[in-house]
C-alpha cells in the first residue's frame, strides 16, 4: 500500500515538475501576454493605490516584474473594475501549489499516518485560519482591493467576511509567486511562513481511538506483532473515592506505554491511545522530500562537461 502511494505521489510530482518548467519556461511571455491583452493594470490606479501597492510589495519582498500580477492577486472577485481583473486563477494555482507541498511534508514526516489524518493534519498547516494568520501578518487586510460581502448570520455555516478574502487573496498571491518565480521560490514560502507553524497533530487523532483496542489490535496484526497485554502497574485508594490506577501495555517483555485513571478500564484506554499516538506520530529526524528534486540549477551533464561547454 506504502509503495502503491508513493509511486502515485512520484508521478504526481513528475507532472508537477514537468509542468513546473513549462511554467518557468514561458514566463516572459505569458508576462507581455497579460500586458497585451489587459495592458498595464498600474495604469488605472490612482497614486495613492500605486503608493500602497509599492509599499507592500518591498515590505513583504513579492516584488514581481509584471505589476499586474500583483494588482491581480490583490483584487478580490468582489472588487468590480473595468478590466474584470481579479484573483481568482492566481488563488486556483496557488492554492493547489499549497496543497501539494503541505501534503507532501505532512506525508513523508509521519510514514505510519493513514491518509485520512494526512488530509486532516494539512489542513491544519494550511486551512483557512492559517491562511488568514499568515496573510495578515503581511498586511494584506491593507492593501486587498474588495467588497464587503453579504452574508447571512442566521445561517450556522457563515463565515467572517474579512478574514474570509484575506486567505483566498494570500492564495492568489502563492499562485503569483508560482507563476513569476517558480515552484522553488513558491516552495520556500510555503515552507517558512506555513509548515514551520506548530500544529497540535493529537487533536487530529482523537477520531481513529473511539475504538482504541480494536485498532491497536488491528494495527500489532498488521506490524506482525503479538497480541498486547495489558497490565496493572501501580494502583492506591482501591477502596476509596479517590481510587487510582496506572495500567502498562506491553507486547511480550516490551512496555510499549502506560495510561493513568480513576478506574482499571479508563487507565487502559489511555495507555492504548498512547500507544496509538506513538506508532502514528513517529517522525523521521530527516525527511527527504521528492520535491527537493525542484532546483533552478538541476542538470544531467557532470560538472567536468559543463566546464568543457563553458571552455567552448
Amino acid at each position: 500500500m506504502l509503495l502503491q502511494l508513493t509511486k502515485s505521489y512520484s508521478t504526481k510530482l513528475q507532472h508537477f515538475i514537468k509542468l513546473n518548467v513549462k511554467l518557468n519556461s514561458s514566463t516572459s511571455a505569458t508576462s507581455q501576454n497579460s500586458k497585451n491583452i489587459h495592458g498595464d493594470l498600474s495604469q488605472n490606479l490612482t497614486p495613492s493605490e500605486i503608493a500602497t501597492f509599492s509599499a507592500f510589495a518591498h515590505r513583504s519582498g513579492l516584488k514581481f516584474k509584471n505589476t499586474s500580477t500583483l494588482i491581480s492577486a490583490l483584487t478580490h472577485s468582489s472588487f468590480k473594475n473595468d478590466n474584470s481583473i481579479n484573483h481568482q486563477r492566481l488563488q486556483y494555482l496557488g492554492h493547489n501549489t499549497l496543497k501539494l507541498f503541505a501534503t507532501e511534508f505532512v506525508y513523508f514526516k509521519y510514514p505510519n499516518m493513514p491518509s485520512e489524518v494526512v488530509d486532516s493534519v494539512t489542513k491544519g498547516y494550511i486551512g483557512r485560519k492559517a491562511l488568514a494568520s499568515v496573510g495578515e501578518q503581511f498586511g494584506i487586510q491593507n492593501v486587498m482591493r474588495w467588497k464587503f460581502l453579504q452574508i447571512d448570520n442566521n445561517d450556522p455555516t457563515h463565515v467572517n467576511a474579512k478574514p474570509y478574502v484575506i486567505s483566498k487573496v494570500t492564495e492568489a498571491l502563492i499562485g503569483a509567486l508560482y507563476q513569476e518565480e517558480g515552484a522553488q521560490a513558491a516552495r520556500r514560502f510555503i515552507h517558512s511562513h506555513f509548515l514551520n507553524r506548530s500544529v497540535d497533530v493529537r487533536d487530529h487523532l482523537l477520531y481513529l481511538t473511539r475504538d482504541p483496542r480494536l485498532l491497536l489490535l488491528k494495527v500489532t496484526t498488521k506490524l506482525g506483532k503479538r497480541r498486547p497485554v495489558a497490565r496493572l502497574l501501580k494502583e492506591s485508594g482501591r477502596e476509596s473515592n479517590y481510587s487510582a490506577y496506572v495500567v502498562g501495555l506491553f507486547i511480550e517483555a516490551e512496555k510499549i506505554s502506560e495510561g493513568y485513571g480513576e478506574s482499571i478500564h479508563k487507565a487502559e484506554i489511555k495507555a492504548t491511545r498512547a500507544a496509538l499516538e506513538m506508532h502514528y506520530l513517529e517522525t523521521l529526524k530527516e525527511i527527504e522530500l521528492p520535491s527537493n528534486l525542484i532546483t533552478e540549477n538541476t542538470t544531467f551533464f557532470d560538472a567536468d562537461d559543463i566546464k568543457e561547454v563553458g571552455d567552448n
